[in-house]
């Protein structure tokens, strides 16, 4: 067998690992997800301000802890209404982006092994369970922190750091950068002009 071959079928027993890893931490998200009502706090700090007009949401002068999560679950809810199950399954989706999303840093920063362990321990993890089965926006904020965490640690290992502007001007830096908090709104965009 050429080495060509051994590394193809190695990919391919990596892609199937992490596919079943981020199956497990799917069903475990999903299992027993609306079994709960809504806490006060999902619905005084999720729920609510997400059931406001996007005009009121993206008014600086409010005097409501908004996010880019409340702006996601205004629409989500629109879309696919407002019971516990609904409210809540948008955290279960950043949840389980967030698992692949240390994979992929645990790969960049160590190698494959490292970021399949990774992927394996934040799947199972019961906080990170209990805190992607929420409708409060604690696992948006992680899929954020490790999608720029990713993206500076590619900036840093990369050769070409006199294209600071290129590299940190790429897509998924700018959305997850920008997305983090809403009120950067305007200076995001005039800085990008």
């Amino acid at each position: 067998m050429h080495m060509k071959s051994k590394g193809y079928i190695k990919k391919g027993i990596d892609n199937a690992i992490i596919f079943l890893i981020i199956l497990l931490g799917f069903f475990l998200r999903f299992y027993n997800l609306a079994r709960e009502s809504l806490w006060i706090d999902e619905i005084d700090a999720g729920i609510l301000p997400a059931k406001q007009s996007i005009t009121y949401l993206l008014d600086p002068n409010i005097n409501l802890p908004v996010s880019t999560y409340h702006i996601i679950l205004h629409y989500w809810m629109q879309i696919f209404g407002q019971s516990e199950f609904s409210a809540r399954f948008p955290a279960l989706i950043f949840g389980i982006l967030s698992i692949f999303m240390i994979y992929k840093l645990g790969k960049v920063l160590f190698d494959q092994e490292i970021g399949l362990l990774s992927a394996l321990i934040l799947a199972i993890s019961p906080f990170h369970i209990h805190y992607s089965q929420e409708a409060r926006p604690y696992s948006l904020l992680m899929l954020l922190s490790l999608i720029s965490t990713y993206y500076f640690v590619k900036f840093v290992k990369s050769n070409d750091k006199k294209n600071i502007h290129g590299n940190f001007h790429s897509l998924p830096y700018k959305i997850s950068n920008f997305i983090k908090n809403k009120k950067n709104i305007w200076i995001y965009i005039v800085s990008t002009l």
